[in-house]
């Protein structure tokens, strides 16, 4: 116990200036490239497709899995990154004019000349367009994500997994009719092979580097402030503010 107590003054003594000046050393390195064996092990612009399934605003009506903000808050997010890197966007939707409505008017703004793909049928992989969308870019990790959790993503999701593609999906960012059915909905996906991963994950490994000053994403509020309480406003530099 005595050793114990020791540890915890030691702690409470600690000089804070010293271990700031030292993270702000850190951030001033250069910074390093990732050899091909890390890249293989973590999400990297270069080899990856984001599809952002039926991001639409009649269906996000019905979601109660999550906040609607919040979703719509992470689905933006997700977004900016793809269009910050340049990582090839797949925007889809499901009988727009007669079932799920527009897409979320916030992805027509950041993707101007990208037309949403209406599908029709539930996995987005079985719509010709889409599959073939996917394979011109030649790359076999797909970031997914949309609504609903159980019927379109889940479904995608096993369709891509069976013709060989790496799927990871952002939990957060995807939405359904209960929180049961979205629960199942990823530990089906799991099951089938599927890497579940939320938001801010996702960023953290597109932007692989915190010296990097090419890009710069956009966290939700929550998220964003509990990342700089945690590690500090000043030690990933402005590559993460809010929106």
């Amino acid at each position: 116990m005595g050793r114990g107590l020791n540890c915890i003054s030691l702690t409470a003594n600690v000089d804070l200036t010293r271990i700031k000046s030292a993270i702000r050393q850190t951030t001033s390195l250069p910074a390093r490239d990732m050899t091909s064996s890390e890249v293989s092990f973590c999400l990297h612009a270069a080899d990856c497709i984001m599809i952002l399934i039926d991001c639409q605003t009649e269906l996000a009506l019905t979601v109660s899995s999550i906040d609607g903000q919040t979703l719509l808050k992470n689905t933006v997010s997700l977004a900016k990154a793809a269009k910050s890197l340049n990582i090839p966007p797949i925007l889809t939707t499901i009988r727009a004019r007669s079932f799920g409505g527009p897409i979320f008017p916030q992805l027509e703004e950041i993707f101007p000349d990208r037309k949403p793909i209406d599908c029709t049928t539930m996995s987005v992989w079985e719509d010709r367009e889409v599959a073939a969308e996917v394979r011109k870019t030649c790359c076999k990790k797909l970031v997914m994500s949309g609504v609903w959790t159980d019927f379109c993503v889940a479904l995608s999701t096993v369709h891509a997994l069976k013709e060989g593609y790496e799927v990871y999906v952002v939990t957060d960012a995807c939405g359904d009719l209960s929180v049961r059915a979205h629960e199942m909905a990823i530990e089906r996906m799991i099951q089938a092979g599927a890497v579940t991963i939320t938001l801010s994950k996702v960023l953290l490994e597109l932007q692989c580097n915190r010296v990097r000053k090419d890009t710069s994403f956009v966290l939700p509020s929550g998220d964003g402030e509990e990342f700089n309480k945690c590690y500090g406003p000043g030690y990933l530099g402005d590559h993460f503010f809010h929106p």
